[in-house]
């Protein structure tokens, strides 16, 4: 381990970063992933492009990677924003107990869409950006870190969505888009939702449905115009001048006479 202590791509060194440097920086990241936001930007952006292409209602032994892989990435979520030790035990004990409950449901050949691991996956999501948010909020400085943090949460904001609708489909015994769609087709429908895109290929047909896709619409434009935009305001140094330092700068005109 090296001497000084860098932070993935925002520590700002007086000597050039070695390989051997940069080695020491990912292993003292997976140590000790405190504010490791670049790290979970990754596994937040794997984890949709994987529910976005593999079925959970299928009966393949990749399902259980998939829930896996997005078991540990709320996970890590969690620890790296420094959320109660009991906190993180709880997430991690859910997780194990969704996908042993995904493998006794594909052992026993019975259909994998179970509500109540639907239920609980959505108890881990919303709860991933939740702690996030107050983390880097805490931030007593804005660090490209804070950035990655901030957009890992509008993605989980989508992710957690998704579970909802998942939810929200289970629970009513009604087919959530009026016909049989693949767990893909949720995470999609997610995407372009959040991101007000509304290609219109895909619709929910209930109230409850509707009313959920229209709160994550509405809140993820909240989110970005307001908590992503001031960070990275706050990032760049770019703000509104006051009128002194608009004439220091000489962008605006001196008054005459």
């Amino acid at each position: 381990m090296v001497g000084r202590r860098v932070r993935i791509l925002t520590g700002v060194t007086d000597a050039p970063d070695t390989r051997a440097d940069v080695k020491a920086d990912w292993r003292h990241a997976y140590r000790h992933p405190l504010d490791s936001y670049f790290l979970l930007l990754l596994m937040v952006s794997v984890t949709i492009l994987l529910l976005g292409l593999v079925d959970l209602r299928g009966d393949e032994p990749t399902d259980l990677l998939v829930t896996g892989f997005a078991g540990a990435m709320l996970t890590i979520a969690l620890r790296t924003s420094n959320a109660p030790r009991r906190f993180v035990v709880a997430a991690g004990v859910l997780a194990a107990v969704t996908v042993i409950g995904h493998s006794v449901a594909l052992l026993a050949g019975a259909d994998a869409e179970l509500k109540w691991l639907t239920a609980l996956w959505f108890v881990l999501v919303i709860a991933a950006p939740i702690a996030v948010l107050r983390r880097v909020l805490h931030h007593p400085k804005v660090t490209l870190e804070t950035i990655f943090g901030v957009i890992c949460v509008f993605l989980l904001i989508a992710l957690a969505a998704t579970f909802a609708f998942l939810a929200i489909a289970g629970f009513s015994g009604e087919e959530f888009f009026g016909a049989p769609q693949p767990t893909t087709s949720f995470m999609y429908f997610s995407l372009v939702t959040i991101s007000t895109l509304g290609y219109g290929d895909l619709a929910p047909t209930g109230e409850l449905g509707r009313m959920a896709a229209g709160f994550e619409a509405i809140l993820g434009q909240v989110f970005l115009v307001t908590v992503v935009a001031r960070m990275v305001s706050l990032y760049s140094g770019v703000g509104p001048l006051r009128p002194r330092e608009r004439l220091a700068r000489g962008t605006e005109p001196k008054e005459s006479g």
